[in-house]
């Protein structure tokens, strides 16, 4: 993780984003719609002494994904609720957006049950895990 730069989509509590800081991530940007679940990022980075190295947008995708062009990421989680049924959408959209640096990893988790996503261009699926309901696809951008 060391020097990373990290993109936390649907980040809940921030956890996945904080665990990258905590081993040494050099900065990570949390993408939140919830205004209550800001407000528990926003906590825990504070607990934590991460503001510095971090920022919570507060917006949904693709909306987010558009105010961060320009930016480059290594690595990018991604655990959307699984009603939403959007790994597809967010692939394409991480795909299409330019915010993955050569080489970057993407950790998508979906239900088990949804289809899975077809690769966009850019992106392969390297690997594939399952835990009971839930699917863990990691994809490597070109």
């Amino acid at each position: 993780m060391d020097g990373l730069a990290v993109l936390d989509l649907y980040a809940g509590t921030g956890a996945l984003a904080l665990e990258a800081l905590s081993r040494g991530a050099a900065r990570a940007v949390l993408v939140e719609n919830d205004a209550r679940a800001c407000g528990v990022i926003f906590h825990n980075l504070s607990a934590l002494k991460y503001e510095d190295r971090s920022r919570v947008v507060r917006a949904g995708l693709p909306e987010a994904l558009r105010q961060l062009r320009g930016e480059r990421f290594d690595l990018v989680f991604s655990d959307p609720p699984y009603a939403l049924r959007a790994a597809q959408p967010t692939l394409d959209t991480l795909a299409s957006n330019e915010l993955l640096a050569p080489g970057a990893r993407v950790v998508l988790e979906t239900d088990r049950r949804e289809p899975a996503p077809a690769s966009p261009p850019g992106l392969t699926l390297t690997d594939e895990r399952r835990y009971g309901d839930t699917r863990v696809l990691v994809y490597s951008a070109e």
